[in-house]
Order: structure tokens, then sequence, then C-alpha cells
């Protein structure tokens, strides 16, 4: 309450306090909280021995979403040495209890044989039970698989629909590669101005594939025009 303000004034100093008086008692959800804030460093200093204490505290006590951070801390490697085996277990306890960012990372992890051997099959089965609780980034990660045909046969009408749920939410790859796939009418029926519209939406956000697909129409089209 006092973090966001909820009924009280915020105070961060205060959040903190209780956090950490809950946190001693051995509150899961509090460790895992006073752990985020000294991760991050926004309302406290960073302090990366103090987050990894209370981050571990919690995720040994099976608490999903610190076992997640703990498998984000050891894929990035900022902090402490990469380690995908160590990112694997974590993300894999968290996985098991149905956290979706977990599930999508595990099926990353098997996509792309870092701390596993590579398997597409096991990266599929993942993916699916993350985007089944609609992670864009698992939709548009099992839309890959049936584009490229790994772990799936070739089947460029799910990889639309995949992309399409993953767009729908706004997520920028899901946009360009949806757009790719009305160009070139796979999977769908060609649409330009589709593809078009999509382009723009995901280079709207950034992403520069998307942007470089538009500068090559207008190009085209130049071209034609001169022609």
């Amino acid at each position: 309450m006092y973090q966001q303000g909820l009924g009280v004034p915020q105070d961060d100093e205060q959040a903190i306090a209780w956090y950490r008086r809950a946190a001693k008692q051995g509150l899961p959800v509090a460790q895992n909280a006073l752990g985020v804030l000294f991760l991050d460093g926004k309302s406290v200093s960073r302090d990366f021995p103090q987050a990894f204490f209370w981050l571990r505290k919690a995720a040994e006590k099976g608490f999903s979403r610190a076992q997640f951070n703990l498998g984000m801390i050891y894929m990035k490697g900022s902090d402490v040495p990469r380690d995908h085996a160590q990112a694997m277990a974590w993300y894999r306890k968290a996985a098991d209890q149905g956290h979706p960012a977990a599930q999508c990372n595990v099926g990353d992890m098997f996509e792309q044989g870092h701390g596993v051997p590579q398997d597409y099959a096991q990266a599929m089965m993942w993916y699916r039970k993350s985007a089944e609780q609609r992670l864009a980034t698992a939709e548009a990660s099992m839309a890959t698989l049936y584009e490229a045909g790994r772990g799936v046969q070739q089947d460029y009408a799910q990889a639309a629909a995949w992309y399409r749920k993953a767009a729908a939410q706004g997520d920028a790859f899901a946009q360009n590669k949806l757009g790719h796939l009305y160009e070139h009418g796979l999977g769908l029926t060609r649409d330009d101005r589709q593809a078009l519209d999509l382009y723009r939406k995901s280079a709207a956000q950034g992403h520069a594939d998307a942007q470089k697909n538009l500068d090559r129409i207008a190009k085209e089209s130049a071209a034609v025009a001169r022609d």
C-alpha cells in the first residue's frame, strides 16, 4: 500500500520497512518484493547481494516469481557469471507452477539449446503452455516454429494465426512477421494493404526490420512510378 500509495500517501521508506519486517518473518511475497526493490534500485539504493539474498529466500520457499527472477539473473549474467544451467533450473521450477514468462523462457532455452540439449518439440510444448495464458512473446515464438517447421510440420496458416494473436496484443515482432506473411501470401490471402499497415504499426514501435520493410516498399513504389 505504501509503495503504490493505495489508501495512504506513497511512502517508499515505509513500504521498504514493511517489506523488510514481513520478509524477516518468512513471507515469500515480501522477500521477493524486497529483493526486486534492491535489484532495481529505484526506491532504495541498489544492493545486489541483498537482492540475491531475499530472492533466493523466496525462491527456495517455492515462490514462482522469485524463481523466475533468479533465472533472469543467471541468464543475464550481469551481477553473477552467466550460467545457463542455473537459469534453466530456476525457470523450470517457476514454469512447473504455471508462471507464463518462465514457461516461455524454458521454451526459448530448449529452442536455443541453452543449458539443455536443443529440442524444438520441447520448445513448442513450453511455448504452447505459455501461449495458452496469452503471453504475446510465447504466441510469436510458437509462430516462428510453425513458420520454420521446427519441432512441427511447417504450417504457414498456423504461423499466421499465432502471429495474429501476438500482433493483436501489440507485439512489434509479430506485427512485422504477420506483415511479411500478408505481403507474400503465406498461409493467408496476399494483402499488400494489410502488410503495409502491420509494418507501420511495428515500425512505430521502433522495430528495425519493419522500418527496413517500409523503406524497401517505398523504394519499390518510387521505381514503379518512374517507369
